[in-house]
């Protein structure tokens, strides 16, 4: 599973969920979080959220004036941030600049006029994907090689242990 998390003004909802629609309609093992939809009545968001953005593989920045002025899209910036996350920062108003933290990241300019911009976007993502099935894969092998040496090194004591006696 491949977890994505976007921060969003609550102002850009619409715009967010074609994106999340968009995204998991891809027919990849990919799950996206977007508090609006996903925190339940009476949970604890600010655990969720910080728990979410822990989880992620790829934190989705959905940048707008609105977003650029929510104290808390600022914060979750900030967690992802120190938490060494990818940050892919979705531009979505022309001459919208960056600022702070992610001021020197690449944005992907998402604007109704871009036909590109979509596709740029899945690309992204199946790369990143590609990339962490492929670190499972080598450290299932890695484990698996690792449970064979204990295998054999047990089996030499306990053999070793049995014709001694």
């Amino acid at each position: 599973m491949f977890n994505i998390f976007i921060s969003y003004s609550s102002e850009d909802i619409i715009n967010v969920n074609v994106l999340k629609k968009q995204i998991e309609e891809s027919g990849n093992d990919i799950d996206v979080f977007v508090g609006e939809n996903d925190i339940r009545p009476s949970e604890n968001y600010l655990n969720r959220i910080s728990s979410e953005i822990k989880q992620c593989d790829l934190f989705i920045l959905f940048w707008s004036e609105n977003s650029k002025k929510s104290d808390w899209v600022n914060q979750e910036i900030g967690h992802a941030y120190a938490l060494n996350k990818t940050i892919l920062p979705i531009i979505i108003e022309v001459n919208l600049e960056l600022s702070g933290f992610i001021s020197n990241i690449q944005g992907a300019k998402f604007f109704a006029n871009d036909p590109t911009a979509e596709s740029k976007i899945d690309l992204f993502i199946k790369e990143l994907l590609n990339n962490k099935l492929r670190k499972e894969r080598q450290q299932k092998d890695r484990d698996q090689i690792q449970k064979t040496v204990f295998s054999v090194i047990i089996g030499g004591l306990l053999l070793k242990a049995i014709s001694s006696n």
